[in-house]
């Protein structure tokens, strides 16, 4: 079984306004918080093969700048890696994903869809992300879910202020 997991794009100096070569990127996602979470879904998600990737293949030339995801980047991760299940990270990568599905209804994007807060989100523990890697495991689902962040994993300012992550879109609520 396999999942693709797709990020909003990190930044880089080095790699402003340019794409990210997929080796230098992947050395870095492991050594970001980012990756640090992702290696604890992926550790609960035994006998699944993760693959990341960015929704776009190009960094943002600012630090500041918000991503702009690309559809046919996407379409192409899709085509060539042929999940079984999507997990999309993050605002940026659930709207595009949302959009992507709603313009090109094809085999390659029936895959259900798993949204998670940003691994890089300091709002959620990495014990989140390993009961998001025991979800994986479970029976196919339908359409997409979207996993909320249980104030017991939640840092002390997620629970004092009580807000839980809730991008824009997501078709249905599943409640860990």
């Amino acid at each position: 079984m396999k999942a693709l997991v797709l990020l909003q794009n990190a930044w880089s100096p080095l790699y402003a306004g340019r794409e990210w070569p997929r080796d230098a990127w992947l050395r870095e996602l492991w050594r970001s918080r980012s990756g640090n979470m992702l290696s604890a879904l992926i550790e609960a998600a035994t006998g699944w093969d993760i693959y990341p990737a960015n929704v776009s293949p190009i960094v943002p030339a600012n630090a500041d700048d918000l991503p702009q995801a690309d559809l046919e980047h996407l379409f192409s991760e899709l085509r060539s890696q042929r999940p079984d299940r999507v997990i999309v990270c993050g605002t940026i990568a659930l709207d595009a994903a949302l959009r992507l599905w709603q313009m090109m209804p094809t085999k390659e994007t029936e895959a259900p869809v798993m949204a998670l807060p940003h691994p890089a989100w300091r709002n959620c523990r990495k014990q989140y992300f390993a009961i998001a890697g025991q979800r994986l495991k479970r029976p196919r689902w339908d359409g997409v879910i979207r996993l909320r962040c249980p104030k017991m994993f939640a840092t002390s300012w997620e629970r004092l202020n009580g807000g839980i992550w809730q991008p824009a879109g997501a078709a249905e609520l599943v409640n860990t």
